[in-house]
This record gives C-alpha cells, sequence and structure tokens, in this order.
C-alpha cells in the first residue's frame, strides 16, 4: 500500500506498508489509552497492532520490534491513511459516514444517513473508500514544508519585554507520531488550539533558515505560533501544506434550496472511532 507522505528514518525512506486487521486485545488497549486522553497514543497503538511490513525498493521490514521504531517516525496523515483503510478492512467494506451539512448560503441543512423507508433501503452516506487519497511524486518525497510569514513574529523576552528574536520564515517537518505525543504529554486536550500548536512547535525543522534543537523548541516554538498575527494568511497557509497529501476529505454539496455548491468535509474522526466498539 503506497504511503501518502513517506516515512523518513534512520537515513532511509519508507514508502510502502501493508496492514491486517487488529485483534480485540489491540482496540481494547486503543479504547483505554483514549478513555485517558492519550489519543494520538492510542492511534499509535492501533497502528503497532495493524502494520504487518513496511518496505522501499530495497528492502522490506518484517520485524515487528523494528516497526514500532519506524512508526514513531511515521507522518499524522500517513497515519490516519493506514488507520482508515485497516478500518475500511476490519468492516469488510463498510465504511460509509453520516454526516450533516449546513449550506452556507441558506442554512438548509443536508442529512446524509442509511435509512429505510417503507422497507426500501435509502443510502445518502459519503463512503471514505470513494475519497481521494494524494501522495508525494516518487521524484519529489520530501519529510518537511516551507513558509514565508505574511507578517514576521517577534518573540520577546518575558521578563522585560525586550524582542529576542523576529521570525520571517519557518520551515516544519509534516507532523510525525512522535511530534503529536510529544505536544500531548506537555499539552493534554483540554484545549485543542494550543495542542495544535504544540504539535507545530514539535515539528519545526528551520527558523529564518537555522536548524533548531530541541532547546530552542522548548523556549520559544510554541510563542512563535501563538504569536502570529495573520491568522487569515499564515494558518490557512500552513493547514494547506500539511493537508497537501493524504486523504482528501472534502466532498462536493449542492444545496437543493438555493443551488450552492461547496466541499465540506468528512468527519473520518468517527469512522475510526467505530474501530473501538468491540460487540
Amino acid at each position: 500500500m503506497r504511503l501518502p507522505i513517506p516515512i523518513f528514518h534512520n537515513d532511509n525512506i519508507y514508502t510502502d506498508a501493508e496492514i491486517k486487521k487488529p485483534k480485540a486485545s489491540v482496540l481494547a488497549n486503543v479504547s483505554s489509552s483514549i478513555q485517558s486522553e492519550r489519543i494520538n497514543a492510542g492511534l499509535l497503538i492501533f497502528l503497532k497492532g495493524s502494520v504487518v511490513s513496511i518496505s522501499n525498493d530495497d528492502q522490506t521490514i518484517e520485524d515487528p520490534i523494528k516497526i514500532k521504531s519506524i512508526l514513531t517516525k511515521i507522518p499524522y496523515r500517513t497515519a490516519e491513511y493506514l488507520s482508515i483503510q485497516t478500518m475500511i478492512k476490519q468492516y469488510n467494506g463498510q465504511d460509509g459516514v453520516e454526516g450533516i451539512y449546513p449550506c452556507p448560503l441558506c442554512g438548509h441543512k443536508i442529512i446524509c444517513q442509511l435509512q429505510y423507508v417503507d422497507d426500501i433501503e435509502i443510502d445518502t452516506r459519503d463512503f471514505i473508500s470513494q475519497l481521494k487519497v494524494n501522495c508525494q511524486n516518487e521524484s519529489e518525497y520530501h519529510n518537511f514544508f516551507s513558509i514565508e510569514l505574511a507578517e514576521p513574529v517577534i518573540i520577546k523576552n518575558a521578563r522585560d519585554g525586550t524582542a529576542i528574536e523576529e521570525v520571517f520564515n519557518l520551515e516544519m517537518y509534516y507532523p510525525t507520531m512522535e511530534h503529536c505525543m510529544n505536544a500531548e504529554i506537555k499539552t493534554g486536550h483540554k484545549n485543542d488550539l494550543k495542542l495544535q500548536f504544540g504539535i507545530y512547535a514539535n515539528a519545526l525543522k528551520s527558523i529564518n533558515g537555522q536548524d533548531v534543537d530541541k532547546k530552542y523548541i522548548n523556549m520559544v516554538g510554541t510563542a512563535i505560533f501563538e504569536n502570529i498575527e495573520n491568522l487569515e494568511n499564515d494558518f490557512k497557509e500552513i493547514s494547506y501544506k500539511n493537508s497537501l497529501y493524504g486523504i482528501d476529505t472534502r466532498v462536493e454539496k449542492q444545496c437543493p434550496e438555493c443551488s450552492k455548491v461547496w466541499q465540506p468535509k468528512v468527519n473520518t474522526s468517527n469512522f475510526f472511532a467505530s474501530a473501538l466498539r468491540l460487540n
């Protein structure tokens, strides 16, 4: 199975993986982790219980211990893709997702669901297996992207307010499971925006062309994202580049009332959560 974003690990680039249905014990451990608000840790547990091999043109890794080590470096968007493909396998292709999509123009709600009317099945759900998957081309394998900030971010000394650094541009790795879990441990899930800042901070590669280390990230990494002023431009750009590869969750809808056409996103997280129902 082709990976949307390859896994970069110890100077190797892994581009493919094979998966299997996870055992019930794996699902139970995932459920326990999520109930403890270690959601990203739960996703990694799920992957470790479902990925049977990781490979490239030169080698195939099947040793479970080595696979577990490599999976910590898997980009989140690739992890999301593999977990969803595993769920499709788990439920034998039953991948329909229900949802309610309010029209952004007139407010009319399009309801996508499976229902029976006079014993006739009517299925208007969206199906995850039909969503487009964007993969990096072999000639452009890379694990980071660049952002030019619309307005520089000024990092100030917390004690006296003096400027420490002015940030004009940055490079970010595609956030990996390791980045996500490090942020999760530090921030938790009480504030989703702060958690996102923490993930972005952990994924920093360079600032103004200079590589940064963990010490720098711990000191000012989160502050860079907290102090971005041009939210409309800069965070939209980060989100766009971070989501360029992987499952495109957008689906086209047309309002039957006003004919407005727009592209809402399918809630794939609900589909993954369904894996935890063991009954």
